[in-house]
């Protein structure tokens, strides 16, 4: 608490701003008082015996303006500091010694005091500053969510004008294909077959699609034409060498075979694409015969070319096991394969693996009959 001398108390007790004595006032509510009456007062570091007598000033010269009586203080329009020595009742040399032992106290002010008070307006900006920051936080706030927004609705914006070149593209080819379904689309040549022999199994379709890497759209099925670009982009936009190098090297494949399995995981890539087959928190729809998911997951043993190899498809497809795979999701996914590639539906034909190299053998995963009671119980072929 900063101390005054006898007279200061005397003197500073007969007035008072809003209810409180204006000696009990911190220096920051003095020059609040001071900057009501007068703003353009710009003595703010001064000590708070001159504050006091600048706001005794104001406050007098207020009250003379309101014309009010004030209390007999024996003022007579003086300034405060000789008010104060009118009502000294010591002689000229006594009050002379009390004004220079006031300037020795002010002039020696206890640090200690200035701190606390600095602190205290410190503390009392901190405060002030507190609601803007808050403010400033919610409205970045709000400017990002808003940017999001604005994000978002233009990448709907793109992919629904994706969406209509794609139906007027649909609408121009069923328009040709309605007009002159012979031009559209070549026939692919067959090889030749030889003559069935009864001690022979049924000869298998030529895969015509393994002789050439572009596929051929046919008329009748204009489903295929996205399914077939997406299968050209990504073998043209790959190349899948270190997965062929590998797959020699610990399968000791040839490189035909490497070549088949490689075209035919891009189409099963392609129908995962097609059948929004993608969703880590989902189950899968579609189920990859044994040689699609060996070269699958030799693919993803390489992180860095996978990666490289989903920004090519344009969808990150996550490689997913189960041991137990279900028939039905094979099954189906045969059938979207007829449906998307029917230029390459031979492929399906051979009864298991080992005919011809077939990468998608139609008894996968069916049941083995049920076998004596003494022998171990019948269980699904599984994925190896």
């Amino acid at each position: 608490m900063f101390k005054f001398t006898e007279d200061e108390d005397i003197f500073f007790s007969k007035y008072y701003v809003d209810g409180q004595c204006i000696k009990e006032l911190s220096n920051t509510q003095i020059i609040g008082q001071i900057k009501k009456r007068d703003p353009l007062f710009a003595g703010t570091k001064l000590n708070k015996i001159p504050l006091l007598d600048t706001l005794v000033e104001l406050l007098d010269k207020e009250k003379q303006k309101m014309k009010t009586p004030t209390k007999n203080n024996g003022t007579n329009g003086q300034t405060p500091s000789k008010k104060r020595s009118n009502q000294s009742t010591v002689n000229e040399t006594s009050f002379q010694g009390s004004n220079k032992k006031r300037n020795t106290r002010e002039n020696s002010y206890d640090n200690h005091q200035v701190e606390e008070e600095a602190e205290q307006e410190d503390v009392e900006e901190e405060d002030s500053f507190k609601l803007p920051k808050e403010i400033d936080q919610l409205g970045i706030k709000e400017l990002e969510s808003i940017l999001r927004t604005k994000r978002l609705k233009q990448e709907l914006d793109f992919k629904n004008k994706e969406i209509n070149s794609l139906e007027n593209k649909v609408r121009e080819l069923e328009k040709i294909a309605a007009k002159s379904p012979a031009k559209v689309g070549t026939p692919l040549k067959s090889t030749p077959q030889r003559a069935p022999n009864s001690n022979d199994t049924p000869p298998p379709r030529s895969n015509s699609s393994q002789t050439t890497e572009t596929l051929i759209v046919k008329p009748e099925d204009l489903n295929s034409t996205f399914a077939l670009k997406i299968y050209n982009k990504v073998s043209k936009g790959f190349n899948f060498h270190k997965v062929a190098h590998k797959l020699a090297s610990d399968y000791h494949m040839d490189a035909e075979t490497i070549a088949k399995i490689q075209k035919e995981f891009t189409k099963f890539m392609v129908l995962k694409v097609l059948d929004n087959d993608y969703d880590v928190k989902l189950p899968s729809k579609l189920a990859p015969p044994p040689l699609i998911h060996k070269f699958w997951k030799t693919l993803c043993l390489d992180s860095f070319g996978y990666c490289q190899f989903l920004k090519v498809l344009g969808v990150n497809v996550h490689h997913k096991y189960d041991e137990n795979e279900d028939r039905l999701d094979y099954i189906r996914t045969r059938d979207l394969y007829r449906d998307y590639f029917p230029n390459s539906v031979s492929e399906l034909d051979h009864k298991n693996i080992m005919e011809n190299g077939s990468c998608w053998p139609w008894d996968y995963l069916v049941p083995t009959p049920p076998q004596s009671p003494h022998s171990k119980p019948s269980t699904p072929s599984k994925r190896k």
